[in-house]
């Protein structure tokens, strides 16, 4: 049983680094694509104070192994208990919550919940000496750090998805001639779309004027406020304020996105207030957002976000500064 204890140790930070990985990277490489892993990736429990989960994944198995390399193992009871609690919590969110599970967080999940129970079971078994602890420590070593080394040695994966016969219809209705047409898909409470906005922001003001961005609204069903804050972008954009709107929505704390919230968002940026509470109650807000959906489905997106378009060319997740530059230069150089 203490081998189990070992094994499962190493195995849960091995996974724990694997989810590292992907939740580092605007695009992941171990998840699956707008599947159950990438919609526990986007959520807003991919983060816990500030801290991505899978760091603490690998601290608390990290701590798994340490204590039960010690004399003192019942160090290693209340430890994996804590671990079970949090474990135990995390599932009743994929579940519950989410409604999609991630196949990685299943993994680690599950190993801390069995960890708990060997931990119990070895509370007076001797403690493995020499050779053995050295074995332990390597092993932990290697699944903490050989996801690592195996992403490097993968090619980058490629910034951008090339429509080769052109973007879909509802992406083509929206190019003008004469300045580079971004189309976007958006939520409001999504983190990668909040750090994809802060890019775009940075890089469209070097390109006075010759930039169109759109937004349609695409509000994902795992975020609790997403449909509200599309309702109020919806308003202040037929108001005409919807660059600052979407300012205010993405710069405000997700938990804050409710109506009263974003009322109080709205006031900020300028909406006369009635207007906008009659804006947002109507039934005219609703057929938009409606409308913005169904063009995200034309266009093949599932339950993902962010999705953009820059011309021609789609690109998904928080792309980096010089990646959005490039498209914008082939779209105003017809490349």
């Amino acid at each position: 049983m203490l081998v189990l204890v070992y094994l499962l140790a190493i195995l849960g930070l091995g996974t724990s680094s694997i989810l590292l990985i992907d939740y580092l990277r605007p695009l992941p490489i171990f998840c699956d694509a707008a599947g159950g892993c990438d919609i526990v990736r986007q959520s807003a429990y991919a983060e816990i104070l500030g801290i991505k989960t899978p760091i603490l994944g690998v601290v608390f198995f990290v701590g798994v192994i340490l204590f039960a390399l010690w004399p003192a193992r019942r160090l290693l009871v209340a430890w994996t208990a804590a671990g079970a609690l949090w474990a135990a919590a995390f599932l009743a969110i994929q579940a519950f919550v989410l409604h999609a599970f991630c196949k990685f967080c299943l993994v680690a999940d599950t190993s801390s919940l069995v960890l708990f129970g060997l931990a119990i079971a070895t509370v007076r078994r001797p403690i493995p000496r020499g050779k053995q602890q050295l074995a332990v420590v390597i092993g932990a070593v290697a699944a903490a750090f050989a996801p690592f080394a195996y992403a490097r040695t993968l090619p980058a994966p490629p910034p951008a998805e090339l429509v080769q016969v052109g973007a879909p219809g509802v992406i083509q209705k929206e190019q003008r001639p004469g300045v580079a047409t971004i189309v976007e898909f958006v939520d409001f409470e999504c983190p990668f779309c909040r750090r994809l906005h802060q890019t775009m922001h940075e890089v469209i003001k070097d390109y006075d004027g010759k930039i169109r961005l759109v937004r349609k609204q695409h509000p994902l069903s795992i975020h609790a406020h997403a449909a509200t804050a599309a309702r109020a972008a919806c308003c202040a954009d037929a108001a005409g304020f919807g660059d600052q709107m979407a300012d205010a929505l993405y710069g405000a704390p997700p938990e804050e996105l409710t109506s009263v919230g974003c009322e109080k968002l709205a006031a900020r940026v300028g909406l006369d207030v009635e207007r906008y509470r009659q804006c947002f109650a109507s039934d005219d807000t609703t057929q938009r957002i409606a409308a913005d959906v169904a063009d995200a489905r034309a266009a093949g997106l599932k339950e993902e976000a962010p999705v953009f378009w820059i011309g021609e060319i789609k690109y998904r997740g928080a792309m980096p500064p010089d990646v959005i530059r490039d498209g914008i230069e082939r779209a105003l150089h017809g490349r």
